[in-house]
């Protein structure tokens, strides 16, 4: 009897230690994830493919030359980069250092459906683990969302947040459009009414429609929301609204 409860005791020993050998082939070598994506590409519906990668999962990551399609959608960058550290999981904590893409062009190939929509309705969103964003950033994104639609343009979006118990912060948010800018920071409780506080800096330099800066609050929760902003430029006033029920008004 203890003869076999050696024996099993040291093939499970065994096994785990080639499982977590075969764990870490595969997220911490390039060999290894280069691996894990070959064979999603049998598994995954449409065409995915990818021209170069660099680094691991379990640390610092790049793909180059990234395409997606199916006969709905297309989707291609030329750069995706990961930077984060996976230890912080023993903590509960999802921490990311870098997430930032390039050259990112997606297009909706499926006709707009004039179906009226179901009333929208908003779940709290209580995640198991806490998340940390160090920096996000999005160069040269398009968006066309249909057939017929004219393309959306985000030249660069840069995102910084942190996600607790207490939900949302905001810490930096940095929008550029050709036609506007927008800066922003503030809290979101993602539960019960959602309660939401933000401060909001835009600038629109729209052709044809005079130029201004709104800059103000917005504050309240889905009950009641309060918009006020400052507006200066070719347009200066004070502007002040209170939104009643708003999701009733999507």
């Amino acid at each position: 009897m203890k003869k076999w409860l050696k024996r099993l005791s040291l093939g499970l020993i065994i096994s785990l230690l080639l499982l977590a050998a075969g764990g870490w082939f595969l997220l911490g070598t390039q060999q290894g994830f280069t691996w894990l994506l070959q064979t999603a590409k049998t598994l995954v519906p449409g065409e995915l493919s990818v021209q170069q990668v660099e680094g691991h999962l379990l640390g610092q990551l790049r793909l180059s030359q990234v395409k997606y399609e199916n006969p709905d959608m297309r989707l291609s960058l030329s750069e995706l980069k990961l930077v984060w550290r996976p230890a912080e999981l023993w903590q509960r904590m999802l921490h990311i250092n870098e997430l930032s893409s390039r050259q990112i062009q997606f297009e909706w190939r499926k006709q707009a459906d004039d179906t009226p929509s179901e009333p929208v309705v908003l779940s709290d969103i209580k995640l198991p683990l806490g998340i940390r964003l160090d920096q996000a950033s999005v160069r040269n994104l398009q968006i066309i969302g249909g057939p017929d639609a004219e393309p959306v343009v985000i030249q660069e979006l840069n995102l910084s947040a942190d996600w607790t118990r207490d939900g949302l912060n905001l810490s930096t948010l940095e929008l550029t459009m050709p036609e506007a800018s927008l800066q922003g920071k503030g809290k979101l409780n993602p539960v019960n009414d959602y309660p939401v506080e933000l401060t909001t800096d835009i600038l629109l330099t729209m052709e044809g429609v005079p130029g201004f800066r709104a800059a103000g609050r917005i504050a309240g929760d889905l009950q009641r929301l309060e918009i006020k902003q400052e507006l200066t430029g070719d347009v200066a006033a004070s502007v002040s609204a209170d939104l009643e029920s708003v999701l009733q008004e999507l």
